[in-house]
């Protein structure tokens, strides 16, 4: 477990910039991280595996995180001020020999992947031989939001298959990017607001297998890839702040109990049930009137909800709060970390940025260690 913590300025300029992760591993199992922010760093907020190390990573829950970037306001650690140096909020590689690596990305924002040192700048970066669940997400102000990859043989002969369920998408050049005919991509319940200059970027994948469904795009038509019965364009006039970025609707939307029911959608991006009226509605969020019926989720672990207490760093428009959450604010050079072992007893002490990101590292390198809290 990863929880509460603050990771930040994990940064390497060595020949211009080099890869400093704010949380990465090996052939890791059961992991969660929840209640976490990243921020500030030179290669990726997470990564699973940079190895590619067998048997391979798997059951990976990232819960109600916040992974972001923006322009250094100042020199930091031989980046000029100006600079975006980091490349995605989550980039997954996997073992092709391994069995499939699987991971649940869930109610959690990512903003700021545009501008930096790569081309193809995307929050999310999902390929190779992973199994991913994208649930109840907010992306905004990213060059791409999801860059979904299929297959590239020989060294990588299984590409990504992903679910993107109750996802918010507004600000960005593109929403999706699908590639290298990717199979098994699922869009369901989704919405695309404001400012995106291109809601599908198709990449070498004319072939892929797309199913998307009750998609929900602010404007005046579907794109190619969306033009199921169940997919709708709408005017703002049916979202109660788009220029805001709230994508809620609003009474009389036609979007309200217009889409199609899919079993496996149980609730929205805010956790309430679906549907709330006489069938789903279309899009991330369900509408209703009044106190709306919530989800009641069971203890949370990698394959169960959101934890019983309703924490959330979630201010509830469906931003969290950007900047150092720390107790000693801005000017803050790292956090104070505990690490929590078997014997329930734990040892305090002060780390740097640099030694934040050792002791994630060394974290699932220890069999002893179990737990990782910052303060």
């Amino acid at each position: 477990l990863i929880e509460g913590c603050l990771i930040h300025h994990c940064l390497d300029s060595t020949d211009g910039r080099k890869d400093a992760h704010g949380i990465t591993g090996g052939s890791v199992s059961g992991l969660v991280i929840r209640d976490t922010e990243i921020h500030t760093f030179s290669g990726d907020g997470i990564q699973f595996d940079p190895g590619r190390t067998l048997p391979g990573w798997t059951d990976v829950l990232l819960e109600r995180c916040m992974i972001w970037l923006e322009p250094l306001k100042e020199e930091a650690n031989g980046f000029a001020a100006g600079v975006v140096p980091g490349e995605n909020a989550v980039d997954t590689k996997a073992n092709s020999e391994a069995p499939r690596s699987s991971m649940i990305i869930r109610d959690s924002i990512f903003h700021g992947f545009r501008d930096g040192l790569i081309s193809n700048m995307a929050a999310l970066n999902i390929k190779e031989n992973v199994d991913v669940l994208i649930d109840r997400v907010t992306l905004y102000n990213n060059e791409i939001a999801l860059r979904l990859r299929g297959p590239t043989p020989p060294g990588h002969p299984y590409g990504s298959w992903v679910s993107v369920h109750n996802t918010v998408i507004y600000d960005g050049d593109t929403a999706v990017r699908y590639e290298d005919d990717i199979q098994n991509l699922v869009i369901w319940n989704t919405t695309l607001g404001t400012e995106i200059t291109s809601p599908f970027v198709e990449a070498e994948a004319e072939n892929s297998n797309l199913d998307i469904r009750n998609l929900l795009i602010a404007g005046d038509t579907l794109p190619t890839e969306a033009q199921g019965a169940s997919n709708m364009a709408v005017p703002l006039t049916s979202f109660a702040a788009p220029n805001g970025g709230d994508f809620h609707l609003v009474a009389g939307s036609p979007a309200i109990d217009s889409g199609e029911t899919l079993q496996e959608i149980t609730m929205d991006r805010d956790g309430i049930l679906r549907p709330q009226g006489e069938a789903f509605d279309i899009g991330a969020y369900e509408w209703c009137e009044g106190d709306c019926e919530t989800h009641d989720p069971p203890d949370a672990g990698v394959d169960g909800g959101p934890s019983n207490d309703g924490s959330t760093m979630n201010d509830g428009s469906g931003h969290y709060q950007d900047g150092d959450t720390s107790e000693n604010g801005a000017n803050t050079n790292g956090c104070s970390c505990r690490s929590v072992r078997n014997h329930h007893k734990s040892s305090k002490f002060p780390l740097s940025a640099l030694g934040c990101l050792v002791a994630v590292i060394l974290l699932f390198v220890s069999l002893r260690t179990k737990s990782f809290t910052c303060s």
